[in-house]
């Protein structure tokens, strides 16, 4: 009919009930996805990080002459360290940035509670807030969230005053106290100058020594050292913030990432300590911290124990 106007149908409450409705399930399909996604891409950007510092390892490695860096100088200035001089405190993120290139900022000047800027020793699925304030040392499981943060490593000059400050979300394979030689349990690569109870050992690890590099673990997502005073919870420190907290990243000695799942990481378990440590390859520590799988972690005499 001519002149007729057409006449436009609007929505009944129900029909935009349903659109919403599925929108909303489309929604709650994809959310899970899309997380998935932005951990996923976290997990690689911790990766890439590791290597990253493997780098800065491998050129700090060709300064030294292949001697691996201590963990930590630790308030004395009658050690002379390979390549550095004398420091009243120096730790391994220090001597990466100073001498291995390694990319990171100065957190000196930075509130203590925060750290500022962007680094390849921060994790992506790590958290901003400093576990030396927290007391956050000993982690109360691998899935502990309150571990998530940074530790904060000063650099101080030989009249003890601070130069530099790195916050680093990656723990060494490293430990501070203790005997080394035929105890295997203990002889951990990166040591703490000097070492709790053991006096001045100045004896540095040789990375060309070493056996199967691949297998070797150095830095993994954690706090601090992996192991220190505390007995078998020092297990602990080693953090699975990956894949809902059931994979930890790690950066091994031939200089490659790679992501271990958390069920054949170091455990404690219930166990009578053996006579002969050494017997037991798989003993990290006396008090039971035992290792079911993944990296190595001790060095054999042949390798040069430190």
């Amino acid at each position: 009919m001519s002149g007729s106007k057409a006449v436009r149908r609007a929505f009944t409450l129900i029909e935009l009930l349903v659109v919403v409705a599925i929108i909303a399930l489309l929604i709650a399909i994809l959310m899970p996805s899309l997380a998935r996604a932005r951990e996923n891409a976290k997990a690689t950007g911790c990766l890439l990080n590791l290597k990253n510092i493997g780098v800065a390892f491998a050129s700090y490695l060709e300064i030294s002459e292949g001697i691996i860096p201590p963990a930590q100088i630790w308030q004395d200035q009658t050690i002379t360290t390979p390549g550095r001089g004398r420091y009243n405190q120096i730790s391994w993120p220090n001597y990466l940035r100073n001498q291995g290139g390694l990319q990171a900022p100065n957190q000196l000047n930075s509130e203590m509670t925060s750290s500022q800027g962007t680094s390849i020793l921060r994790c992506p699925s790590g958290e901003n807030f400093n576990l030396s304030i927290t007391g956050m040392w000993v982690p109360a499981s691998k899935t502990d969230p309150a571990a998530s943060g940074f530790w904060r490593y000063y650099e101080l000059d030989a009249s003890s005053q601070p130069i530099n400050a790195l916050d680093t979300w990656y723990g060494i394979n490293g430990h501070n106290f203790g005997s080394t030689g035929a105890q295997g349990y203990i002889a951990l690569p990166f040591q703490r100058y000097p070492r709790d109870g053991n006096g001045y050992n100045q004896r540095y690890a040789l990375h060309r020594t070493w056996e199967n590099p691949a297998a070797m673990a150095v830095l993994f997502d954690g706090v601090m050292y992996f192991q220190t005073s505390g007995g078998a919870t020092v297990c602990n420190r080693i953090q699975a913030r990956h894949s809902n907290w059931t994979r930890a990243n790690f950066l091994l000695a031939d200089w490659h990432a790679e992501a271990y799942d958390v069920k054949i990481l170091p455990t404690i378990l219930s166990w009578s300590t053996p006579s002969n440590l050494s017997a037991d390859p798989k003993v990290i520590n006396p008090n039971g911290c035992y290792s079911l799988g993944g990296p190595r972690w001790s060095l054999r005499q042949s390798e040069g124990v430190p």
